[in-house]
């Protein structure tokens, strides 16, 4: 979705318009972030459990997936104009 809009300011109709895209974009980074959440306690508890004699490479490349994930994410949005204060709260 992509509106003309000014470098800075939206119209209220603009504005309102981006809002299902942008709730939507904010639900898959929030998925995205709770994966990636999973993922690295995953790894801090098999480090702790195996006293850091365990190998993680495994788990790594699923961490730097969801990582470009959610910055794919983010850019989309800022492309839009939008600026990206915290996930979690929009």
């Amino acid at each position: 979705m992509t509106l003309e809009i000014g470098p800075d300011q939206f119209t209220l109709d603009e504005a309102n318009a981006l809002i299902p895209w942008l709730s939507d974009k904010f639900k898959e980074l929030n998925i995205l972030q709770q994966q990636y959440a999973v993922i690295r306690k995953q790894i801090s508890d098999l480090h702790i459990s195996a006293n850091d004699t365990i190998d993680t490479a495994g788990l790594k490349p699923d961490l730097e997936q969801l990582n470009r994930q959610i910055e794919y994410g983010i850019e989309e949005i800022l492309d839009q104009g939008i600026i990206v204060r915290n996930l979690e709260n929009g």
